[in-house]
C-alpha cells in the first residue's frame, strides 16, 4: 500500500511539472505590462498598444508588433487606486524579447511614464515559475552579475 501511494504521488509530481511546463510554454509569447490607466486605451486596446509601444520604447519605432489579443486582469486591489495589470499575446516571441529588452533599456535612463504613471513590463510567468525565480532571487543578490543567467 505504501509503495502504491508513493508511486502515485511520483507520477502527480511528474505530471504537476509537465503541467507547469506547458503552461509556460503557452505564455511565452506574452507580455505583461503594469501602470496603465484603467480605460486609458479606450475601446480598442490593440490599436492603442501599437500606437503607444513605440512612443514608451523607443527602439520599435521601426518594427511592427503583431498583438494577438489582450486582457486586463481583475482582482482585488492590493492599494487603493492601482490600476489592473494588462496581458498582451504576441503574435512572435521576437516581438515579445523586443518590448522587453528595450524596456529594460528605457528604464535604466528614467522609468517608463504614461499620463504621469509609471509603466513597468514583465515577462508572463505561471505561478509555478513565478516562485522558482523568486527562490533564486537570494542567490542573484549574492553572486551579482555572474548569476544572470539563473533568471
Amino acid at each position: 500500500m505504501k509503495r502504491q501511494v508513493l508511486d502515485n504521488t511520483t507520477s502527480l509530481e511528474k505530471f504537476q511539472q509537465k503541467l507547469a511546463l506547458l503552461e509556460d510554454h503557452n505564455r511565452r509569447n506574452n507580455v505583461r505590462i503594469t501602470g496603465i490607466s484603467t480605460g486609458r486605451e479606450g475601446n480598442n486596446t490593440i490599436a492603442f498598444l501599437q500606437e503607444m509601444l513605440p512612443k514608451w520604447i523607443p527602439s520599435l519605432g521601426n518594427k511592427t508588433i503583431e498583438i494577438e489579443k489582450t486582457h486586463r486582469i481583475y482582482g482585488p486591489h492590493a492599494k487603493g487606486n492601482i490600476p489592473q495589470s494588462m496581458i498582451l499575446r504576441l503574435l512572435r516571441h521576437g516581438d515579445c524579447n523586443a518590448i522587453l529588452n528595450g524596456a529594460r533599456e528605457v528604464t535604466k535612463n528614467a522609468p517608463i511614464q504614461d499620463a504621469s504613471r509609471s509603466l513597468c513590463f514583465y515577462a508572463d510567468y505561471s505561478a509555478h515559475m513565478s516562485q522558482h525565480r523568486k527562490a533564486l532571487r537570494a542567490y542573484r543578490s549574492l553572486y551579482g552579475k555572474r548569476a544572470s543567467h539563473l533568471s
